[in-house]
């Protein structure tokens, strides 16, 4: 909301802001017991930081998406350039990092690979956007709040189906 407000001049009402502070803070109770166990290391300034970057990257893409929306720019035509510059961007890192580029061919790669670019990727992205244009940035933030907590309950689910063998 910080982003739509400096750039776009939204209101970011009382409620929009404790909403947000709510959601944060919600998110440090359910990731308590991990944050609890962190210990001082450089290792973890590094996670932190990453976090603390990809967090801010996730919301600037947020806010070109929505410059984007404005513009007339198509939902398809938008996501395949944003997806284009970020895997190119992907693969400048990987070349600059000096290690070769290598490729998977397994069966089990292949498809989980395929599965996050079409579900994890597309179909995620499109429907982000779809709700980001109909409902504004304040109401589709919420999903950074609620994928976490999504992904523990259904970790746990699948954990317990597999330690029991039960569903």
């Amino acid at each position: 909301m910080l982003g739509m407000r400096l750039f776009f001049g939204a209101p970011m009402t009382r409620r929009v802001a404790l909403a947000s502070l709510l959601g944060i803070g919600g998110i440090v109770v359910v990731f308590y017991p991990e944050l609890a166990r962190l210990q001082g290391s450089t290792e973890t300034a590094k996670g932190a930081v990453f976090t603390m970057l990809s967090v801010l990257v996730a919301s600037l893409g947020s806010i070109v998406a929505y410059r984007n929306q404005r513009a007339g720019v198509p939902l398809w035509q938008g996501m395949a350039w944003g997806m284009l510059y970020g895997a190119l961007s992907a693969l400048a890192l990987g070349l600059a990092s000096g290690k070769a580029l290598s490729f998977d061919t397994t069966p089990a790669y292949v498809l989980s690979l395929a599965y996050l670019a079409l579900l994890g990727s597309i179909a995620a992205f499109a429907s982000y956007l779809t709700l980001l244009k109909r409902i504004g940035a304040a109401r589709a933030g919420y999903i950074g709040v609620m994928v976490p907590v999504v992904a523990l309950f259904l970790s746990a689910a699948f954990d317990l189906i597999l330690r029991t063998g039960r569903a």
